[in-house]
């Protein structure tokens, strides 16, 4: 089930460290999933699962790529960006402390890739 503002508000929507990660991310600009992979270290179903809830929101939108290989893009709305400004002011410190810290906790739970 997809979580959204209508179910639990904004909180329900970034309700976990890596839709934090995956905002404070897109802050910078337009992303792929593969650049989310990478920055959580989390498998694509799990990113995928977590980028559909704040594409659902209307926090994320998503569009196809223009050039090169066909792939999504992400970029934050307008609305993503008021909601992240306010998640700022609310939970400063929390963003302080979770910047680089994620990785190395998914890092000793990921599966090694099968040869």
């Amino acid at each position: 089930m997809v979580t959204t503002l209508d179910d639990k508000g904004i909180y329900g929507l970034v309700g976990s460290p890596e839709r934090l990660r995956i905002l404070e991310a897109l802050k910078e600009g337009p992303k792929d999933r593969g650049y989310f992979i990478k920055l959580l270290n989390l498998w694509p179903q799990a990113v995928k699962y977590h980028v559909d809830i704040l594409v659902n929101g209307d926090l994320v939108s998503e569009s196809w790529s223009k050039t090169g290989r066909r792939k999504k893009i992400y970029t934050l709305t307008p609305e993503g960006k008021r909601e992240l400004l306010t998640l700022y002011k609310i939970f400063g410190r929390y963003f302080k402390g979770l910047k680089g810290r994620i990785p190395a906790e998914r890092k000793a739970k990921r599966r090694k890739k099968r040869p």
